[in-house]
């Protein structure tokens, strides 16, 4: 009796062309991330009597791939294990592979009307590192480096999808600059690789400069929208300030306590920070 009712239903749904009303019964655009469990979320008003998800945006030319009705759960799908539902209608993707970076469309049939919807369906892979990487630093996302010749500054996001948009900024003490960058994608292994080149001019005197790689990608995509790297621009053959590292709470605050000393070389001025009163 259930495959009889399912075949019945079938033939319902291809004479629905001209019956049911298209509906924003789930967002046009979601995203599902590759490997995990995913879900396509969607709202029903009332209670519904029949419902159908297919994995193609046509549902008169394809069969369902999950049937939902007075008989339980059943359809292609299902039986294999690749798509569950939720109790309010929202298909469930158990393992999200590539190959649902597709449309699907979902017909529910109440008992005066039958309507519709049509996801686009995007899968997210995430990159293995967690925030734009700057091929200058070793040290990770943030780091100190000293320039004495002129350089390029690369940034990275590798193996991301959607694409990630990368930009070069310089930091001043009252905006973030945008640096011109050239940027190039490149179709990798599962996602996309965006690289992103600047060349700044080298100063003519010793300085010290900010430069951020700032990442565009959808939410969540990253843990981290950008990374940083302190520049010493040391033309004139300096020794680099020695640094090192201050552990601080997290959200907590934390008040430097030194003093700043100015040193005049040849009539260029060099900046020196000593912590706790006294040079190292």
């Amino acid at each position: 009796m259930k495959c009889f009712t399912s075949v019945i239903l079938l033939l319902f749904a291809s004479c629905w062309t001209l019956s049911y009303a298209v509906n924003q019964l789930c967002r046009p655009l979601q995203y599902v991330e590759y490997r995990n469990k995913g879900t396509l979320i969607c709202t029903f008003e009332g209670e519904f009597l029949s419902l159908f998800w297919y994995d193609y945006h046509d549902a008169t030319t394809v069969n369902p791939v999950l049937i939902f009705d007075e008989y339980g759960k059943s359809g292609s799908g299902y039986e294999s294990g690749e798509y569950d539902m939720y109790s309010n209608g929202s298909l469930i993707i158990n393992e999200v592979s590539m190959n649902h970076d597709r449309n699907f469309t979902v017909v529910v049939r109440y008992s005066q009307t039958v309507k519709s919807s049509t996801i686009e369906v995007v899968v997210k892979v995430s990159p293995e590192q967690s925030y734009p990487v700057i091929g200058n630093c070793e040290s990770g996302q943030n780091c100190f480096i000293t320039m004495i010749y002129q350089e390029d500054i690369v940034c990275l996001v590798k193996e991301a999808k959607p694409a990630t948009k990368l930009e070069w900024y310089s930091r001043s003490s009252r905006q973030d600059n945008i640096i011109p960058t050239t940027m190039t994608i490149s179709k990798g292994v599962l996602g996309y690789v965006t690289k992103a080149i600047a060349t700044y001019q080298l100063p003519q005197s010793y300085t010290l400069k900010l430069f951020m790689c700032k990442a565009h990608a959808i939410p969540s995509l990253l843990g981290s929208q950008q990374s940083q790297m302190l520049v010493e621009f040391n033309t004139n053959s300096f020794s680099p300030p020695e640094t090192s590292d201050i552990f601080v709470k997290l959200f907590s605050n934390y008040t430097m306590q030194g003093r700043m000393q100015v040193l005049t070389k040849g009539g260029v001025l060099r900046y020196s920070y000593y912590l706790s009163g006294a040079p190292p």
